[in-house]
């Protein structure tokens, strides 16, 4: 019996050796695999580092930059003002056009001695037998009231925006 328990002994401490050596290989693949970790998060914190230290030099830089800028609060608050008077300015433009355009249409019209005078042509003062009755305009001597060409070169609608 002693040969078989050599046997089992034997087999028993080769059992044993191989699971320390299986062991010892997933220790140093996990040692392997830690070391690797460790390297990449030391460069990953060493670019961060040096990130961290550009990012704080352009904030300098720049704090250096903006001290003898004006605040936006200040900016606002004159071009609020310019806005208005821009504005304003428009407005005041867009009257004047309008009072040319007034005077210039005004002209085109008979003069009231037309309308209060009397007309042969139709016996009498205008709309004293037929109100709706009116002189037609002959030849060239009265310009039309609408002009096509000056009507379509300005846009009404959109002198005031």
């Amino acid at each position: 019996m002693m040969v078989a328990e050599r046997e089992n002994d034997k087999a028993r401490i080769v059992q044993l050796f191989q699971e320390l050596r299986d062991k010892n290989s997933r220790e140093a693949s996990n040692l392997l695999k830690a070391n690797f970790e460790k390297k990449t998060a030391i460069a990953e914190t060493e670019r961060l580092t040096t990130e961290a230290a550009q990012l704080r030099q352009q904030f300098e830089s720049t704090n250096a930059t903006t001290r003898d800028q004006v605040a936006w609060d200040d900016i606002e608050r004159v071009l609020h003002q310019t806005h208005g008077k821009l504005i304003s300015a428009a407005t005041h433009f867009g009257n004047f056009i309008d009072t040319l355009q007034n005077k210039r249409l005004a002209s085109l019209l008979p003069g009231t001695e037309v309308f209060n005078g009397n007309w042969p042509a139709h016996g009498g003062s205008v709309g004293a037998a037929d109100p709706t009755a009116l002189p037609g305009f002959s030849g060239s001597s009265n310009p039309p009231l609408f002009d096509p060409h000056v009507s379509a070169s300005v846009n009404h609608h959109e002198s005031y925006v």
